[in-house]
């Protein structure tokens, strides 16, 4: 008689990322749906108006998270290589948004978003090494319909590379590690759900 093979029980997932999935879940889908990133009809002037848009949404967010860097470096998160602005930056540069649209890439007046204490900036962190993480979906996507690489105005999308999935798991170590209670889920959850609705605000608006 054969025996039945043991299947394992998935393990739960660790609770301070469950608890930012579920309290993000809806804002996450709101901007989502105003991402044309993974469309196979994405234009270079729509992939451009994205790339401005975020520009000014990064200054805000890492404007904000900067003073955090030392005590992000000692939780385990390498902050300085983390950085997007550099790699936004980049692509406006090789794809001279900025200059064919005419426009500022400062961020907009209201762009405004407050972190008072390391539970909120990883919050915000939440959701933006998240989209580093789902970026390279869309990087691939960039290239089959645009032609374009991390050289020649994909680099933002294109994140760490091969090495995302380390840098993520790396992340999710770290964010169990500074939200070990409720207090600081709750705050991070707030945070979260500030920077998606920023990103969703600006996109919106910047949309051609």
């Amino acid at each position: 008689m054969e025996t039945p093979a043991v299947v394992a029980a998935p393990l739960p997932e660790a609770p301070a990322r469950a608890h930012l999935r579920e309290a993000t879940r809806a804002a996450h889908t709101r901007l989502e749906q105003i991402l044309p990133l993974a469309s196979p009809r994405l234009t270079l002037r729509e992939y451009a108006t994205i790339l401005r848009a975020f520009l000014g949404v990064y200054t805000v967010v890492e404007g904000q998270i900067e003073p955090y860097g030392p005590e992000l470096d000692r939780s385990g998160i390498d902050w300085p290589r983390r950085r997007k602005l550099p790699l936004l930056r980049r692509d406006a540069e090789a794809l001279h948004t900025a200059v064919e649209a005419g426009v500022s890439v400062a961020p907009p007046p209201d762009a405004v978003l407050h972190l008072p204490t390391l539970s909120h900036a990883m919050g915000c962190l939440y959701v933006t090494e998240g989209a580093t993480l789902g970026g390279r979906i869309i990087a691939r996507n960039v290239r089959r319909v645009l032609g374009l690489g991390p050289e020649s105005g994909a680099s933002f999308f294109d994140g760490y590379g091969s090495a995302g999935g380390t840098y993520w798991q790396a992340f999710c170590a770290a964010l169990e590690r500074c939200l070990p209670d409720e207090a600081s889920r709750v705050r991070a959850a707030e945070a979260a759900t500030e920077t998606f609705r920023l990103f969703t605000d600006h996109v919106a608006r910047e949309a051609p």
